[in-house]
């Protein structure tokens, strides 16, 4: 079950997922305790890496871009068990919520004007509080046909520049059907929990959104 928190006064949405098929939760059990201990000589340096990200007084970008560089490491290491290939864009069609920080980080490096979203999914204007808005977030996510606008033919036209969501994303079943979400389902996904926590204290913003909505011309200036 997955529950989506609507806004005050109003009950929880939930809802049901579709399990992962049989073939497919086989290669994830299979695959898990393989990356976990290919993974396990460094996860304490990576740790240590990781709190003085967070600890530092670096600018917001340097810091990000620390930890794009620890979560690089991390996934090479994984990769090779994972089904995620070149060609594949299935989650290239799910949202893909990035900061605000880490959105103007991405502008100036590729060279692009950000638009500013009108509306935050995790933010509440009048409190000033993180809240999600009944079904908004859910509804971009499941269900969504539209591509990412720096999906171009069928690959990642801003791979080197692409946030954090996408670079710990890894599918470990043994195909891509876990990443269609035409539909809510199960995933099969790395658990790297760490690097969204860093993520969240290094940034320290509330305002999230889909990088759809910062970018909805990619590339274009």
């Amino acid at each position: 079950m997955m529950t989506i928190f609507g806004e005050s006064a109003v009950a929880p949405t939930v809802r049901r997922l579709i399990p992962l098929s049989p073939e497919n939760r086989k290669a994830a059990d299979l695959n898990a305790p393989l990356v976990h201990a290919k993974l396990k000589p460094r996860l304490r340096e990576w740790s240590f890496r990781l709190t003085k990200l967070i600890n530092g007084n670096e600018p917001v970008r340097v810091r990000l871009r620390g930890l794009y560089q620890i979560a690089d490491e991390m996934t090479a290491v994984a990769a090779p068990y994972a089904v995620c290939k070149r060609g594949c864009s299935a989650c290239c069609h799910m949202a893909t919520m990035v900061s605000e920080p880490e959105a103007e980080l991405m502008a100036a490096d590729l060279g692009i004007k950000m638009r500013r979203p009108k509306k935050w999914p995790y933010f509440d204007p009048h409190t000033g509080v993180a809240r999600a808005k009944r079904d908004e977030f859910a509804d971009s996510f499941f269900g969504s046909h539209k591509p990412c606008t720096f999906l171009v033919n069928n690959e990642c036209s801003i791979y080197e520049h692409r946030p954090l969501a996408c670079r710990i994303h890894l599918n470990m079943a043994a195909n891509a059907e876990p990443c269609e979400m035409d539909t809510g389902r199960e995933t099969a996904m790395l658990d790297l929990r760490k690097l969204d926590d860093a993520y969240a204290l290094i940034g320290l913003s509330t305002h999230l959104q889909d990088i759809r909505e910062y970018f909805p011309h990619g590339r274009r200036k």
